[in-house]
């Protein structure tokens, strides 16, 4: 007797590909448009497996869950979405949904998880990673079809044993995710510890004791650095299996592309991956987030765009990602209090901003060429090293300034860990009593 697929979607257009899908792979299809129709047949004994939309009318499966699983424990279930979010993934992992799908899928990956579900015979050239799990609710902002992929790369990665490769342009939110990555899975109550703030093999070792560590920047890392890390993978693969800790890295490049980058470290570092959009492959979550970023310093939602600053914001070049416009959102919400954000008064702070980053661009580009025509001088110290620590000591100085030399809010504005502080404050000899 075939196996009977229950499809319950309120739209006729997807319901009707999924059936002539799943008839062609041979199953026997019931549909229907509400999540009680679904119930009723669950309930009633119909059916081995559901597919299943979250947003049906006013109706949300997640509401009816409990009932299918108390009328049929074993039958497992299958969810997919077109508005998802982060949040629609965790949710059915805490539900204890058999797989996830945000709209749109791949039918042959959905009929591969339906077979699977089942422990029906699937076919070697059909099997793909199916869509594993995420853990717990966190706040990242949007739906778009681009952040779809990195829904499922959370959920399929956080309590994985391989590294976690998370790789976007600057400003993309790779530390946002890789901090999703460690909070959301098995090692949430482990260390997460960051390679930059060790230098010593037995105490980074100790620190970490099973749980994560974080190396930023990976493609950025020096050759004693990538020394360093190897010697550091290849002693975590001395430690007991169950005792080992596994190892999350960000990078803007593809570390085979990278010039000087040890072959032997990229093949230890890239196992699960996470590519992020740009925001501007995020177009669907511009206004979420420009929303969000205005209104999260306040902690309150009364704070709306116009929709003159929406086209504004939709229409504008983001070279600098959700980094860029969350700094500018920050400074409008500063600057006025108006509880709707104008096309006028965005504008306003947004060329600001322009003259700002141009005399700023002018500024450093003249630095830099001052560097290179000085770099005879420099001897052993590269122009790279020279002006990091030329842009470094001052940045330093003036977060220690403005904390009145608080080492762990100058380290919180500056967005490195406390240690890397006090670190860079003695190798810069910086005077903190200035």
């Amino acid at each position: 007797m075939k196996n009977i697929v229950l499809i319950a979607d309120d739209d006729a257009s997807i319901v009707r590909v999924l059936a002539l899908s799943l008839t062609r792979a041979g199953f026997k299809v019931q549909t229907t448009d509400n999540a009680r129709t679904l119930l009723k047949w669950v309930q009633s004994g119909v059916g081995h497996v559901v597919l299943t939309d979250v947003h049906m009318g006013i109706d949300n499966i997640f509401d009816f869950l409990p009932q299918l699983k108390a009328a049929n424990p074993n039958m497992p279930l299958i969810v997919m979405s077109a508005n998802s979010t982060v949040m629609t993934a965790l949710k059915s992992e805490d539900s204890g949904v058999f797989a996830y799908f945000p709209k749109p899928f791949d039918l042959k990956e959905l009929t591969v998880a339906i077979k699977r579900s089942l422990d029906e015979d699937i076919k070697d050239e059909d099997i793909k990673v199916m869509p594993k799990k995420a853990k717990k609710a966190h706040r990242i902002v949007g739906k778009s079809a681009a952040m779809q992929p990195v829904f499922q790369a959370l959920a399929n990665y956080r309590s994985a044993d391989i590294p976690v490769f998370i790789r976007g342009e600057t400003g993309s939110g790779k530390s946002l995710i890789a901090q999703l990555v460690h909070d959301m899975g098995k090692r949430a109550a482990r260390p997460l510890v960051y390679f930059k703030d060790y230098y010593d093999l037995d105490t980074l070792l100790s620190a970490v004791n099973n749980g994560d560590m974080l190396v930023e920047r990976v493609d950025e890392l020096s050759q004693p650095a990538q020394s360093f890390l190897l010697s550091v993978l290849e002693a975590n693969m001395q430690i007991e299996p169950d005792k080992r800790f596994r190892v999350i890295v960000t990078s803007t490049n593809i570390l085979a592309e990278v010039g000087g980058f040890r072959n032997d470290l990229n093949y230890r570092l890239v196992g699960g991956i996470i590519n992020l959009p740009s925001l501007e492959q995020r177009g669907e979550d511009i206004v979420l987030l420009a929303h969000y970023f205005l209104n999260s310093k306040q902690k309150t939602d009364r704070r709306k765009l116009s929709t003159g600053a929406i086209t504004v914001l939709k229409t504008h070049n983001w070279p600098g990602n959700v980094r860029q416009l969350e700094v500018l959102m920050d400074a409008v919400s500063l600057k006025y209090t108006d509880m709707i954000i104008t096309r006028a008064l965005l504008s306003n702070i947004l060329n600001m901003h322009r003259g700002a980053q141009a005399k700023e661009n002018y500024d450093i580009q003249e630095i830099c060429r001052s560097f290179f025509r000085n770099h005879e001088d420099f001897k052993e110290q590269t122009v790279h090293w020279r002006a990091m620590a030329y842009i470094e000591k001052p940045l330093i100085e003036e977060a220690l300034r403005i904390t009145n030399g608080n080492n762990l809010k100058a380290a919180e504005i500056l967005g490195i860990h406390r240690n890397t502080l006090r670190a860079k404050i003695r190798g810069l000899k910086i005077n903190i009593s200035k």
